[in-house]
């Protein structure tokens, strides 16, 4: 006897082989921590490549076998093994800190950010020119001086701003205080900061490659560059486990490196994103994927603010010759079309 499933029928086939996938993935998770604390125990390092590629390329070959698309699946795992890798330097990560309270200067969209997860784990007394509050556990407002009596304070204003908060505050840090900037661009302000704070300062330049609209959900995965300047390795090593234990990504870098990549990788796509944004480029019925992602640039970079882009671009002395390099490019592009 043939039995006729109905679309809803098959709908909730569907359903509970997607529960099934999710409940694996949960004991996967599980199993993973127990890795970590073994890896951990026997001073084993998390990353594997070499056992990586052996299980995704059976994986590959098993897709193959049972008609799947093999790339498709390598894809899903290659995400999965990521945020594995992520999951077990969280685990082993020490999440003890010393510290209990941070000082933050600059409560614009990132210092908002910021404030809410250093608040799950330090109390956090900030300073903001605006009036702009918040209900946030663990987050005071205090005056500049008291701000800057805290052992770590972050600076989260824009970089045309940095000069004139630094004078503000060079006389009133603690003695080996750590102060610590998320610009965007790294070799103007670590120029700054050693020229302007005194010698006992402690200086840690870093950038979050993210924001307010891409971790608003969840820190796991994004990425942080850390550009080590002037502060002590028992600190340096503090902060760092502390990131990964937040599921960061750490990237350590010299300022040089990383405003010559960041130059191409930032100041271009905003570049382009703020052109496509000029011209008034929108969603259309009759598209490409690769218009999709052209249109992704715009939200990428629409919500950020004017003055970011110029800053990006005038304190960053490689955006310039990337940006000219870029439209030359594509001049000649236009040239090769019109002959």
């Amino acid at each position: 006897m043939v039995i006729n499933l109905t679309l809803d029928d098959l709908r909730k086939n569907i359903d509970r082989i997607d529960e099934e996938i999710l409940n694996s993935l949960a004991k996967r998770k599980k199993l993973i921590k127990e890795i970590a604390t073994l890896k951990k125990s026997m001073k084993i390092p998390v990353l594997d490549k070499g056992r990586e590629k052996l299980v995704l390329d059976n994986l590959k070959k098993k897709a193959k076998e049972n008609k799947l698309d093999a790339d498709l699946v390598a894809s899903i795992y290659s995400l999965i093994f990521e945020n594995s890798k992520i999951e077990q330097e969280i685990e082993n990560s020490d999440k003890k800190c010393r510290i209990k309270e941070i000082g933050l200067i600059g409560f614009g969209r990132f210092g908002r950010l910021a404030a809410g997860y250093l608040s799950e784990n330090f109390k956090v007394c900030v300073f903001n020119k605006d009036n702009y509050k918040s209900n946030l556990k663990n987050i005071i407002f205090s005056k500049l001086e008291d701000v800057c009596k805290k052992e770590v304070i972050m600076l989260a204003v824009p970089i045309s701003d940095l000069n004139e908060i630094l004078k503000k505050i060079r006389n009133l840090v603690k003695k080996d205080a750590l102060i610590i900037d998320v610009c965007a661009v790294k070799e103007y302000p670590v120029k700054l900061m050693q020229k302007m704070l005194s010698k006992n300062t402690q200086i840690l330049a870093t950038h979050p490659l993210f924001g307010p609209d891409s971790a608003s959900g969840s820190l796991v995965g994004r990425k942080i560059v850390l550009c080590r300047t002037r502060i002590n390795d028992k600190l340096y090593n503090e902060v760092k486990s502390f990131l990964k234990g937040k599921g960061l990504v750490v990237i350590e870098s010299t300022p040089k490196e990383h405003d010559e990549q960041i130059a191409k990788s930032l100041a271009l796509t905003h570049f382009i994103g703020r052109a496509l944004i000029e011209m008034k480029a929108a969603n259309a019925a009759i598209d490409t994927q690769g218009y999709k992602n052209l249109i992704k640039i715009i939200n990428t970079v629409q919500n950020d603010t004017i003055q970011l882009f110029q800053d990006m671009n005038h304190y960053n002395k490689y955006a310039k010759k990337v940006r000219d390099d870029f439209i030359t490019s594509v001049n000649t592009v236009d040239k090769r079309i019109r002959k």
